[in-house]
């Protein structure tokens, strides 16, 4: 049997309302499963604890507040999808909206074509943020976790360049500034391949091509093989900088003194020359392939190389790598002329000798 507002005998006081029974007010208004702790609103099928059921045009529910605290809706789930919104509006944008103060303007937007919009009822893509305040747009914050923020780009994606899929873009005034690609190639200004971090510089403005700033640390640059440093770029005093490869002695076997330097030093062929890119300037130097067959170690790449594609590849010269080798013949050279000095002050002495009477 149920009853609604008056009490029968044996109820507690603090039951306003209770039912013993099926309750039905109005075919297909309210209905009370009892049986199964349902209740149903314009179905006597209800199917969930709260099922509420209407092809009318409008909302479905609304829960008011006019109280200054509290909250308008609260849903707490212990199952593992927590809250499930399907929303639907007659095939327009918007499929779900989730607004604070009033009915009008934008807040969480849920499309349906499961795009998510915040601050805009009609995103372009599948996570807009859209704002005209002074407040930052995301801000990621948590302090019990290692990695502040996680991103990862799948599927198939726009273009930057020869970019094609699985790409991460940074983009202001609509163009992209940085674009993590998808063999995790980082562009920044651009979109060729050169290394793993590429900076390119496309206009003629005052400002460095790329810059590093450290205020109270020596080291600029640090340069790892698995987990031994090999080199360094480090700050010289206050105005200087050292580019530094690895020299510890500990790091090295089969040592000998240099001999023979002189003779690899005049199997160098310093030349005078001016680049293809600017012939304004004549400068000193080698070329490569030349001083590479006494020096091996001081040139990278092969004597008239090409890639797959018949492009050449450029040698390259680290003249630094000389210094050594003429150091060595700098010192057999003084050895040569200290035993001649030598040698002449003897002669010297034995036609002293030989003029005195």
């Amino acid at each position: 049997m149920g009853y609604i507002g008056v009490k029968p005998a044996g109820i507690s006081s603090a039951s306003q309302v209770d039912v013993t029974g099926d309750l039905t007010v109005d075919t297909n208004t309210l209905y009370v499963d009892a049986a199964n702790n349902r209740v149903g609103i314009s179905t006597a099928s209800p199917t969930a604890p709260l099922h509420l059921n209407t092809s009318a045009s409008g909302d479905i529910a609304i829960l008011n507040t006019s109280a200054n605290s509290g909250t308008g809706l609260f849903i707490n789930s212990q199952t593992a999808n927590q809250i499930d919104v399907v929303g639907y509006d007659g095939g327009a944008a918007n499929a779900v909206n989730i607004r604070s103060g009033g009915a009008s303007g934008a807040g969480l937007n849920v499309t349906t074509a499961n795009k998510i919009g915040i601050g805009t009822n009609s995103p372009s893509q599948k996570f807009v943020v859209s704002s005209s305040g002074a407040d930052n747009i995301v801000m990621c914050e948590n302090s019990g976790a290692s990695i502040q923020m996680f991103m990862q780009a799948g599927g198939s994606g726009g273009t930057v360049g020869t970019l094609t899929n699985h790409q991460l873009q940074l983009l202001t005034n609509n163009t992209a500034r940085m674009t993590i690609g998808d063999s995790g190639v980082v562009y920044i200004g651009g979109s060729t391949t050169r290394a793993k971090v590429n900076v390119e510089r496309n206009d003629a403005s005052s400002y460095n091509y790329a810059s590093i700033s450290v205020s109270n640390q020596p080291d600029h640059f640090v340069f790892y093989t698995d987990s031994t440093v090999t080199g360094s770029i480090t700050r010289s005093g206050g105005t200087g900088v050292n580019y530094n490869t690895s020299s510890d002695h500990r790091l090295k076997e089969n040592a000998v003194d240099m001999t023979g330097a002189i003779a690899r030093v005049k199997s160098l062929q310093p030349k005078r020359f001016n680049f293809i890119a600017d012939d304004s300037v004549t400068v000193d130097g080698f070329m490569a392939h030349e001083a590479q067959t006494v020096v091996p170690e001081a040139v990278t790449g092969t004597h008239n190389e090409v890639d797959a594609d018949g492009n050449a590849v450029m040698q390259g010269i680290d003249q630094s790598k000389l210094v050594p080798l003429l150091t060595g013949a700098l010192q057999e050279a003084i050895a040569k002329i200290e035993t001649l000095e030598t040698q002449r002050a003897d002669l010297e002495a034995r036609l002293t000798a030989l003029e005195t009477p």
